[in-house]
């Protein structure tokens, strides 16, 4: 029988956040077969957005493309999604060349990532925005 491994790790620190940005370039801490991504968002400006990109890169970080997109965040909250590295069906839509911060809202695409190349961008709207959040992976593999 097959053990399962899980590990978690913080992508972004929980800081306060004004304008658009993103984490830079991550190694996870393990190649994960799965995992569930968690935003806490704690401070919110009212009347602003917050939208949060999970992105790959195949290159060494010269081009970012989404495979994960969390609803719009407008308030303080706690959202989590799931990703697999194994594909469903959503292998022959368009959303997989779309590049960076461009993918659907609540959108996951499953599939293998290069794990040595994943960041968190972030995208800050409004007239005076501000937003308390954290990032954080929690991850799975099977031996």
């Amino acid at each position: 029988m097959a053990q399962i491994q899980g590990v978690v790790q913080t992508l972004v620190a929980s800081a306060a956040r004004t304008a658009t940005g993103n984490s830079g370039a991550l190694s996870l801490t393990l190649e994960p077969d799965a995992a569930m991504i968690a935003v806490d968002v704690t401070v919110a400006s009212a009347s602003d957005t917050l939208d949060i990109y999970v992105q790959t890169s195949h290159d060494g970080g010269t081009t970012w493309t989404d495979f994960m997109h969390f609803t719009q965040l407008v308030a303080v909250i706690k959202k989590i999604m799931a990703w697999s590295s194994k594909p469903d069906g959503n292998q022959n839509r368009a959303d997989l060349t779309s590049g960076a911060a461009v993918l659907a809202a609540a959108t996951v695409l499953n599939g293998p990532i290069v794990p040595t190349q994943v960041r968190v961008a972030w995208v800050i709207t409004g007239t005076s925005p501000s937003f308390t959040f954290e990032v954080y992976a929690i991850m799975q593999r099977s031996h």
